[in-house]
């Protein structure tokens, strides 16, 4: 893979370091355990900037064509990346225009992102093609990359979507001759996961074989391919908006701490998708979320330490769906929905804080109250250094490293309750600094009291 803008460490430090915070009372607290910068594992592009978190969209906008009769005018051009970067969508995934049929239209898709600060990544299957078998030799690859990679947008390539097991030994091979060609530039073979709800047919990428199962799926695919992070798909609302609290898939917690639980094994960030439609290829028991089920979404995967956020779709095209003006942050017509305000509201926040979230290790989140789905495993603590217990409405408190110090990234755990009070008690008074709703205000206090809407999230800082 890449040589540049790793930001990893294999494995977590074994040895105990004595840290001290002062409180705002003079008092000292010290840490039997704190982290060092090379623990924290993040990835990002340098075209976004440093400690700046990918903030995905797939898919990108597309050029015209015709779908069931209708033509539908070309979305590339400036005023849509304009209205993605309003969004706070900073990478764009694009699946449809691939470099190696029509490179004029790959080249102005690039030039528009590149003109609001957008990272564009993009296929090219003259060089590699997956799903066709091929991945040309290191020295055609770096040939064609020079014809793009001028371009500051140009992040890599979308390599492949939802691989079954019988693609990694490809995907190894392509990621390896890919980082060699790029030699020292900036740049990635993206690739994102099953759900463990796939089948084990999709898993293996063989419906005879049935032998994959999610772990399997996980582990080979890390060892094989030796990717620089961990994305995965996952859309957890189904059914109808009635009884919401329960029409949720309830393994969604469970498929986060697998992927959690590899990447930190394995030295590397994972990057989670928001599910911002519905009603897709026939799924008519997948719902289009409302904002909290959004923000909810968003802020969990944040408190459980994923390093990236990935809205699908971004764009939705024509033969995806029949919901023309709900599914989808941009409707086919290339206007905007009610998701892309939920979006730009969740953005908005990570913006506010991503550049503490990027820094900080990721130990484990506290439950309080009920949860739409049960989380268990490693991921669940009961608490955290100065944090003795958490009272209120239901919580889920993700607990940080950052910098030897902590932080904790709060959230209203429920899709329903639309005004959360969440009461965090400490050992001591502290000072604190709080981010909501892309806000910064400061106050002291022992029992620190939030109030937060369905499924927002707050980071904490002490001082």
């Amino acid at each position: 893979m890449r040589k540049i803008k790793r930001k990893i460490i294999i494995g977590f430090l074994t040895a105990s370091i004595l840290v001290s915070i002062s409180a705002c009372s003079g008092d000292k607290w010290q840490f039997s355990k704190t982290y060092q910068p090379e623990d924290v594992f993040s990835y990002t592009f340098d075209f976004l900037g440093k400690d700046v978190m990918p903030i995905g969209g797939y898919m990108a906008p597309t050029d015209g064509y015709a779908y069931g009769g209708v033509w539908y005018e070309s979305k590339i051009n400036n005023a849509q990346f304009a209205l993605a970067s309003e969004a706070g969508i900073n990478l764009l995934y694009n699946t449809r225009e691939d470099y190696n049929i029509v490179p004029e239209k790959v080249k102005q898709a690039l030039s528009y992102a590149e003109s609001n600060n957008i990272v564009y990544l993009f296929p090219d299957t003259g060089i590699i093609n997956i799903r066709g078998g091929y991945v040309a030799e290191k020295d055609t690859i770096s040939s064609r990359i020079q014809e793009y990679a001028e371009y500051l947008s140009f992040g890599g390539l979308t390599c492949i979507d939802e691989p079954g097991k019988n693609h990694f030994d490809l995907i190894g091979q392509a990621n390896n001759r890919f980082a060699e060609a790029l030699n020292e530039k900036s740049g990635t073979l993206y690739v994102n996961l099953f759900p463990s709800y796939a089948s084990r047919g999709q898993l293996s990428g063989d419906e005879k074989d049935q032998s994959v199962d999610y772990n399997t799926y996980i582990e080979s695919y890390i060892e094989t391919c030796s990717p620089q992070y961990l994305s995965y798909d996952y859309y957890p609302f189904i059914g109808t908006t009635e009884s919401m609290q329960y029409n949720i898939e309830s393994t969604y917690f469970s498929n986060l701490n697998t992927v959690r639980s590899a990447a930190e094994r394995n030295g590397i960030p994972f990057w989670v998708y928001i599910q911002a439609g519905g009603m897709w290829e026939g799924r008519t028991d997948v719902r289009i979320p409302n904002e909290s089920e959004v923000l909810w979404q968003v802020n969990t995967g944040l408190a459980c330490g994923a390093k990236g956020v990935q809205y699908f779709p971004y764009m939705q095209p024509p033969e995806w769906s029949d919901m023309d003006n709900e599914a989808g942050l941009i409707n086919k017509f290339g206007q905007k929905n009610a998701m892309y305000y939920y979006a730009q509201k969740a953005n908005r926040q990570i913006r506010a804080i991503d550049h503490v979230l990027m820094n900080a290790c990721s130990t484990g989140v506290i439950v309080h109250g009920s949860s739409p789905a049960s989380v268990y495993g490693e991921m669940k603590i009961e608490s955290y250094r100065q944090l003795k217990s958490v009272t209120g409405d239901d919580a889920l408190v993700g607990c940080f490293d950052y910098r030897g110090k902590s932080a904790f990234y709060v959230v209203s755990n429920s899709i329903i309750k639309e005004k959360a009070e969440i009461t965090l008690k400490f050992d001591q008074k502290y000072c604190f600094d709080v981010t909501q709703r892309a806000q910064e205000r400061s106050t002291t206090a022992k029992e620190l009291k939030l109030k937060l809407a369905a499924g927002e999230g707050a980071l904490v800082l002490p001082r």
